[in-house]
């Protein structure tokens, strides 16, 4: 969807759609890690020289996601001061974002019909 990732929670009836930098940390949950260990590679694919306010910027979006249920809090990282130096530039970095959105929300942002969403009830 555009370049967002969307989650959905049955549970709360909600969606969540993650820009690019958050999506990118969502894949990298599968695997535990630290939260140095996903500031460093969240700098690295962003080509960041230094991971200044990475780590907050992560420790943000997953508490976020922690409080949407989409993680737990046993499930957060623990957290480190990660170090980043002599990367080349690249893509401009974008803190990672979650946007809370309801199904009217989703079908709204992405110009869905309610014809298109038959294939959601399964």
């Amino acid at each position: 969807m555009k370049d967002e990732t969307l989650l959905y929670n049955p549970g709360s009836v909600k969606f969540c759609a993650l820009n690019p930098s958050a999506a990118f940390v969502w894949e990298r949950l599968e695997v535990p890690r630290t939260v140095a260990e996903l500031a460093h590679e969240l700098g690295a694919a962003y080509h960041l020289e230094n991971a200044t306010g990475v780590e907050q910027d992560l420790q943000a979006v997953l508490e976020q996601l922690a409080g949407l249920d989409f993680l737990t809090h046993a499930d957060l990282p623990p957290t480190a001061t990660p170090a980043l130096t002599g990367q080349e530039p690249g893509l401009p970095y974008v803190a990672p974002r979650v946007n809370l959105m309801d199904e009217s929300q989703v079908l709204s942002a992405f110009q869905v019909t309610s014809a298109g969403t038959s294939w959601w009830a399964v």
